[in-house]
C-alpha cells in the first residue's frame, strides 16, 4: 500500500515541522505546493526530503484550483491513499498500522478534529468537528476540488459523500492552527476579507474565532475516549 501526503505551504508556518515529521513515519511520499513560503518552508521542505513546487496564486481566490493542480501532481505517483494535512496539523493517535487498517473498506476517512485553544493544554470544545484526512487514490471519481475560493475540502467533493458509517474513523487530529489569539484574528481577519458575507462557511464559525475563553482542558486519553464513544454511536458500533 502506497501512501502520499498532501500538503499546501504558506509563509511563516510556525507548526510546519510537525507535520513534516508526520509525514516521514506515515507516508511513502508527499508533495507540498509552496504558496509564497519563505527560504525556511523551503529548507524545511528540503530537510524532510519533501517533494516541492511553487504556485504563488493569490490564496484565498484560488485555493480550489491551487489544491486541484497539487493533486494531478500526486496521482503520478500513483498512491493507493492520500494523506492531506494542513501545515498545524498532527495525527497523535495514529501509526502507519491504523492508516492500513481504516482503509480496508473504506474510500475516505473522517477523523475528529481538535482545535487547540490558547496552549497546549486546552482545546474548544464547541469547535470540534469531523472531517476528511485521508481518502483512497481514484481518479476516475475526479480530481476537482469544490469550486469555491474558501473552504474548498481537502479532498474532491466525491469523498465527502461517503456514509458516515463508513468514513468516520474513532482517531483525533489535532490543530494548532487557532491556538494563539493572534493567530485567530489573523484567520478571522482573512477571511472577513475574503468572505465578508460568510457564503462559504457560517457566521458562527467567523465570530467563535474572535470570541472571547480559555478553553476546556485537553486531555488526549479522555477526549479520544469521548471520539471512540461518538463513533459507536455514529456508526453503531460497540464502544473500543
Amino acid at each position: 500500500m502506497k501512501i502520499v501526503g498532501q500538503l499546501v505551504c504558506g509563509p511563516n508556518e510556525k507548526y510546519l515541522e510537525d507535520t513534516l515529521k508526520e509525514f516521514q513515519r506515515l507516508c511513502d511520499d508527499a508533495i507540498a505546493v509552496t504558496c509564497n513560503a519563505t527560504y525556511k518552508e523551503i529548507a524545511l521542505l528540503n530537510h524532510y526530503d519533501i517533494r516541492h513546487y511553487a504556485d504563488n496564486r493569490e490564496w484565498g481566490r484560488h485555493q480550489p484550483e491551487i489544491k486541484t493542480d497539487l493533486l494531478r501532481r500526486i496521482q503520478k505517483l500513483q498512491p493507493d491513499w492520500i494523506l492531506p494535512l494542513d501545515v498545524d496539523e498532527t495525527l497523535p493517535t495514529v501509526s502507519r498500522e491504523i492508516l492500513e487498517e481504516i482503509s480496508k473498506h473504506r474510500e475516505s476517512c473522517y477523523f475528529y478534529v481538535v482545535n487547540l485553544w490558547n496552549d497546549e493544554q486546552h482545546y474548544a470544545k464547541t469547535l470540534g468537528f469531523w472531517n476528511v484526512r485521508f481518502y483512497k487514490s481514484d481518479p476516475g471519481r475526479g480530481v476537482q476540488f469544490l469550486r469555491k475560493p474558501l473552504h474548498c475540502g481537502n479532498a474532491p467533493p466525491y469523498f465527502y459523500t461517503r456514509p458516515a458509517k463508513e468514513s468516520y474513523v474513532p482517531h483525533i487530529l489535532l490543530h494548532r492552527g487557532l491556538m494563539l489569539p493572534v493567530d485567530r484574528a489573523r484567520k478571522a481577519e482573512r477571511y472577513n476579507l475574503y468572505d465578508p458575507y460568510a457564503e462559504y462557511k457560517g457566521r458562527q464559525y467567523y465570530d467563535a474565532l474572535v470570541a472571547p475563553g480559555t478553553g476546556t482542558e485537553y486531555n488526549q486519553e479522555e477526549v479520544l475516549k469521548k471520539v471512540q464513544d461518538e463513533h459507536a454511536r455514529i456508526t453503531k458500533q460497540r464502544p473500543i
